[in-house]
């Protein structure tokens, strides 16, 4: 029987970091401490202590797990050496790289959210009104942090930091450009996230937000 948070994290983490001796786990940031990001690392933190790993989180890209942008191709002297996790929009026809991994869903994926949407909507990876599936409490900490509505952007930011630190504790020796695409994750989103093989886009269910930027029925 699972008595402990920290026995329900073994349980969900494999176990890869059972009976280790503690351990430091870096992941590199290549954006400012935006708010989704620093939930995020904050989270990560919390969440490596009680598997008994030190999360070192530092402003540079080598000698790192896994790295974290806004975008692939801006970034000077980004380290491919370790994998990038892109936190922006990514724009159509972009060039994919095997290093390289984006949470923003596709351009595909919105064209089709869009393609039955009303007039005026736009397509969303995140909604600050998002509730089921633990949407809404995942909103709460990060309003309550920070007195800010979750965006989609700070969505990203959060979730691009949760699937580092997730992959780097199940797999602390592994190159995780390899294994990122192998693995699933849980955005509150009602379904398995998982890296498109051929895109590399977070492959995940996007809602629609109308003229007013409220959310629109059905999500």
């Amino acid at each position: 029987m699972i008595t402990t948070r920290r026995e329900l994290l073994l349980l969900v983490l494999g176990t890869a970091v059972a009976g280790q001796s503690k351990r430091t786990v870096r992941l590199g940031l290549l954006l400012p401490l935006e708010p989704g990001v620093e939930l995020g690392v904050e989270e990560a933190r919390r969440m490596a202590e009680l598997v008994g790993v030190n999360l070192d989180v530092r402003n540079e890209g080598t000698g790192v797990a896994a790295a974290i942008s806004r975008h692939a191709a801006k970034e000077p002297g980004s380290p491919l050496g370790s994998p990038l996790l892109i936190v922006g929009p990514v724009e159509e026809g972009s060039i994919v790289h095997p290093r390289v991994f984006h949470v923003a869903s596709s351009p595909r994926r919105r064209r089709e959210a869009l393609a039955a949407a009303p007039a005026g909507a736009r397509a969303v990876d995140w909604h600050p009104d998002l509730a089921r599936y633990g949407a809404e409490q995942l909103n709460r900490r990060f309003e309550e942090r920070f007195d800010l509505p979750m965006t989609e952007d700070a969505w990203r930011g959060w979730m691009a930091v949760k699937i580092a630190a997730e992959a780097a504790l199940c797999h602390p020796e592994a190159d995780l450009a390899q294994v990122l695409p192998t693995m699933r994750f849980d955005g509150h989103k009602g379904a398995a996230l998982r890296f498109g093989p051929e895109d590399h886009h977070l492959d995940q269910p996007v809602y629609l937000a109308g003229p007013d930027g409220k959310l629109l029925p059905g999500d």
